[in-house]
């Protein structure tokens, strides 16, 4: 059951603006207007921790062994390889690295070589070429997952350093989830001045006004937000944040 509730929730969902690492497209390509081989958006989701045996049963439980879950149902599907270069089995930081710059790196290390060499993300990419990106995600936002397509540090550990990424490198347009322990100081003052809207409650977040919002910057929970059958009412839902989220990067 501790499966299918993490998952359930989506413990991490990520908005961006391209997946050319994944379609082995060129930015171009993936965003030609729209047209018949481009893609005007591209949303990104996450289940972190979430393989194949998960997902098996999750359709157990919802249908039965002969159903489908949703994601099933679509009409394309594909693979990623994640184990890290220096473990078959993972951790967080080096697979969504993987997803996010199509190079494998060591567990613990966010967005570059062991070396330190800095590997540019499908969210970088995005930012450059002119297009809205915001990360969403019900753990910590400085979390490897999330961070692994806007930071880039040596280790996952580095709460600060990350936030400090998101502000003065990649820039995400919004930044959604819980953490807020790590941004009481420098980083959420420096958020402001940067012109984020700063929201800390489902409430603040239902009264924002999508179409005057361009940035915007959502602290929930002290450390990670809560599973759904647990959430706070003062807590929104991943759904809640999606759809924010969704008003604001939809205007470009």
């Amino acid at each position: 059951m501790r499966l299918i509730r993490k998952n359930t929730v989506l413990h991490c969902l990520l908005i961006t603006c391209l997946i050319s690492v994944f379609l082995n497209l060129s930015p171009a390509t993936v965003f030609a207007g729209g047209g018949e081989n481009g893609a005007k958006n591209v949303i990104l989701f996450i289940g972190d921790g979430m393989g194949w045996a998960q997902v098996v049963v999750a359709r157990n439980f919802v249908h039965g062994a002969g159903g489908e879950l949703n994601m099933e149902r679509l009409e394309h599907s594909g693979y990623v390889s994640t184990f890290s270069l220096q473990s078959l089995i993972t951790d967080s930081a080096a697979a969504a690295t993987a997803m996010a710059t199509g190079h494998k790196t060591v567990n613990g290390v966010i967005g570059q070589s062991v070396h330190g060499e800095e590997y540019k993300t499908i969210l970088e990419i995005a930012r450059d070429m002119g297009k809205s990106t915001g990360l969403v995600t019900t753990t910590e936002v400085t979390h490897a997952t999330p961070a692994a397509f806007a930071a880039h540090e040596d280790s996952r550990e580095r709460s600060g350093a990350i936030a400090e990424d998101y502000l003065r490198g990649s820039r995400p347009d919004v930044i959604m989830g819980g953490g807020l322990q790590v941004w009481t100081a420098v980083p959420l003052i420096e958020a402001r001045d940067m012109g984020y809207k700063a929201v800390f409650t489902k409430e603040e977040l239902e009264r924002l006004d999508t179409a005057n919002t361009d940035k915007l910057l959502g602290l929930f929970d002290t450390g990670r937000m809560s599973f759904a059958m647990d959430r706070r009412m003062d807590e929104p839902s991943l759904i809640d944040m999606s759809l924010k989220a969704l008003g604001i990067l939809s205007k470009n």
